[in-house]
């Protein structure tokens, strides 16, 4: 007696368990088939594209996106904290409220302190301080320290 055994191949349905989307990027290539773009992470499931990308390709805390990360005397510095609260000093909008964003301005250099002197205004305000000084003139630096 020959037992005949059949074997049924299951596919699973992908789900990402960050968004809880089933779509992620599909690439087509040369030869018209395509390729999903998802994820595996064993003890949790799988994530797509996007989950990817955003955490664990480029999270938050990564050093280039770091929120951190500010311009200062031509160069990035990283300072300790994060300074900013979203309201302008000047007019006193809120971010994303009454202006897209808010940044900050340096009224005095610092090179020991990047962040001593510094005021959070948006940028309304901002371009009002270039119009105050004129529109070709640089930004006259007063270095402290």
């Amino acid at each position: 007696m020959t037992a005949i055994v059949e074997t049924a191949v299951l596919e699973t349905k992908k789900v990402c368990y960050g968004c809880g989307s089933d779509k992620t990027y599909a690439q087509k290539h040369t030869n018209g088939r395509l390729q999903y773009h998802w994820y595996a992470n064993p003890p949790i499931g799988w994530l797509c594209e996007k989950c990817n990308n955003t955490y664990v390709k480029n999270p938050k805390w990564h050093p280039i996106t770091n929120r951190r990360r500010i311009w200062y005397g031509g160069r990035q510095v990283y300072v300790e904290e994060e300074h900013k609260i979203g309201v302008c000093n000047w007019c006193r909008a809120v971010a994303p409220f009454d202006c897209k964003y808010t940044g900050r301005h340096h009224e005095l250099y610092d090179n020991k302190d990047p962040m001593k002197h510094t005021i959070e205004i948006c940028f309304a305000c901002h371009r009002t301080t270039f119009k105050k000084r004129g529109k070709n003139k640089k930004k006259k630096k007063l270095t402290q320290g």
